[in-house]
C-alpha cells in the first residue's frame, strides 16, 4: 500500500509502533485508533496537536434488514417480514416517541412497531405517536466515549 501511495506523488510518511506510542505519550493522548492513525504516526508529528473534537462519530454498517421473507415454523410461516414501508416507516428508522423518547424502529405486520432505545429497552408503540428523526440508510451512527 505504501508503494502505491508513493506513486501518487503526494507527501506520505510511515512510522513504527514505538514512535507512535512515544508521540501519543508526549502529547498526553489516550490510546485510540482515531488519534493514532491520523495524528501520532511518523517523525513529523508536531509537539502540540490541536484536536478540535473530543468525541468522534462511530459509523457501523448495520444493514437494511434480513433477506428472509418469513419466519418459518415446522409447517407454516409464523410471521412475514415486511420489506415494504408500513405507514411510511421502515425497519431501522430512528424516531421520537412522545413518551418514550428516541429509538430505532422495528416493523411488525400487525400495525404496531417496536421502539428500541439505545439502552436496549423496547416498547410497543403506534406509528401515529412517532415523529421521524432519521431515515435508515444501512448504517448505525453513534458517538464514542468522551476523552479529556
Amino acid at each position: 500500500m505504501f508503494n502505491s501511495l508513493k506513486l501518487t506523488g503526494l507527501p506520505i510518511e510511515i512510522g513504527t509502533g514505538g514512535l507512535t506510542k512515544y508521540n501519543r505519550t508526549v502529547q498526553g493522548l489516550p490510546k485510540t485508533h482515531w488519534l493514532d492513525d491520523a495524528d501520532c504516526v511518523g517523525k513529523s508529528t508536531p509537539t502540540r496537536l490541536k484536536i478540535k473534537t473530543h468525541q468522534p462519530l462511530l459509523i457501523t454498517c448495520f444493514g437494511r434488514g434480513g433477506r428472509q421473507k418469513a419466519a418459518p415454523n415446522k409447517r407454516l410461516p409464523i410471521c412475514h417480514n415486511p420489506l415494504k414501508p408500513i405507514k411510511g416507516w421502515l425497519t431501522g428508522d430512528i424516531a421520537k416517541h412522545k413518551t418514550h423518547g428516541i429509538g430505532r424502529i422495528t416493523l411488525r405486520s400487525r400495525g404496531s412497531f417496536v421502539l428500541t432505545k439505545p439502552d436496549k429497552t423496547q416498547f410497543s408503540v403506534k406509528p401515529i405517536d412517532l415523529k421521524p428523526v432519521f431515515r435508515r440508510d444501512g448504517y448505525l451512527y453513534k458517538f464514542s466515549r468522551v476523552f479529556r
